[in-house]
């Protein structure tokens, strides 16, 4: 429990809402099909992609 609350603090400081991450993530993951396609899921990514 403490790495996710970890994590999720760790999220916040960087100005990345951690369940609108989850939900943007878990939706992307059945269409990565590359070790790109993945690197593409990392969450400064979906900042990208929703500006």
């Amino acid at each position: 429990m403490s790495v996710i609350t970890r994590w999720s603090s760790q999220q916040k400081a960087s100005g990345i809402d951690p369940s609108r991450y989850l939900t943007w993530l878990f939706r992307r993951i059945p269409l990565a099909q590359t070790v790109d396609g993945y690197a593409a899921l990392r969450p400064w990514s979906m900042l990208f992609e929703l500006r």
